[in-house]
């Protein structure tokens, strides 16, 4: 039996480190850049949502468009993020796609983390549980 061990890939660890200390309205955000698994440079969101934030891949499955306008995330009626193209809308709490053409798929989500400044986050991506033997 071999141990498992991690792999340095491009998108792993700490994507980016943002500043959500001014951000006081739900829906409101900032769209930060990081580079993605392939090693492309890819932009993201981190949003105030109830009583916290989360934080997605700023691009709607249907056809890599940008979501939201200008900082502003969710639809009208404060529900849902939402693509300003056509006029889909995602969970906040997860990404999934619930109504509009890209139905039942999903926008990428990433961790939030507390450092140890007020207001500042490191994005993460989510873990998947993946292990790579050698």
């Amino acid at each position: 039996m071999t141990d498992a061990s991690e792999i340095l890939l491009p998108g792993v660890g700490i994507l980016a480190t943002v500043d959500l200390s001014s951000i006081e309205n739900e829906g409101q955000g900032i769209v930060f850049e990081y580079e993605n698994r392939l090693g492309k440079k890819s932009k993201g969101f981190a949003m105030r949502w109830k009583s916290g934030f989360v934080a997605f891949q700023n691009r709607c499955p249907h056809w890599s468009l940008p979501l939201g306008i200008d900082g502003d995330f969710l639809n009208s009626s404060g529900a849902f993020i939402f693509c300003p193209t056509h006029g889909a809308t995602f969970s906040p709490e997860d990404g999934e796609c619930i109504s509009g053409p890209c139905v039942g798929d999903t926008l990428q989500k990433f961790e939030l983390k507390k450092t140890e400044k007020e207001g500042i986050f490191d994005v993460l991506f989510v873990k998947s549980g993946l292990t790579i033997s050698k």
